[in-house]
């Protein structure tokens, strides 16, 4: 019964949609880790603009876990901080070399070319994705159906080793003592476990 559960069609589909979960975990991982390095990048500045900004409250929640906070900025106030930042590194407000001040300006310009923007979509339509899957993993019965009759097996299993042992418990009791009461209480095992009747 469960080599046919695991050749029915709804068991392919199952497979089929587990090796899509797993490549939507690894895409997902892909974001966070383009989230994370970006914002990480860009901690230093944005730790010392923080204090000198008319409006930091989209700012701590970045310095705190940038990726808790891009998951849950949907109007994206972070890029106009950014732009902030841009100004005060541009204006010298901010003391860094030229070599970091570069990098930093060139990070905050990619947030205005709209990779911010596009970073967003991306895990939107990720989230809408896994979403509409677990649905689909979820409506498929077959797994529940595998699982029960594994179980099934995994108890028979356990029973025939328990029943195993109490047989060569008797029998080791049969050569020590011949009596009738220890014969039929190996018969009825031998029934029992191989439903086989058998005389001592």
């Amino acid at each position: 019964q469960l080599n046919k559960l695991k050749m029915s069609k709804d068991y392919q589909q199952y497979k089929e949609l587990k090796m899509k979960r797993e490549a939507l975990k690894k895409h997902k991982q892909t974001i966070n880790d383009e989230i994370f390095s970006f914002f990480s990048k860009l901690s230093k500045p944005l730790k010392k603009y923080v204090r000198v900004a008319l409006d930091d409250k989209p700012i701590h929640p970045y310095l705190d876990n940038s990726l808790k906070a891009f998951g849950r900025d949907d109007e994206l106030k972070i890029v106009v901080a950014l732009q902030g930042l841009k100004k005060c590194l541009a204006g010298g407000t901010l003391q860094f070399n030229e070599k970091q001040k570069s990098k930093f300006l060139d990070l905050i310009g990619k947030s205005e070319e709209g990779y911010l923007a596009e970073l967003a979509e991306r895990k939107k339509k990720l989230q809408s994705d896994e979403k509409a899957l677990y649905e689909k993993i979820n409506q498929n019965t077959i797994t529940a159906e595998i699982v029960k009759v594994e179980q099934t097996i995994s108890n028979m299993s356990n029973k025939d080793v328990q029943l195993g042992k109490e047989l060569s418990e008797l029998q080791t009791k049969l050569q020590k003592d011949n009596s009738i009461d220890v014969k039929n209480q190996i018969t009825g095992l031998i029934k029992e476990v191989f439903n086989v009747e058998m005389t001592l």
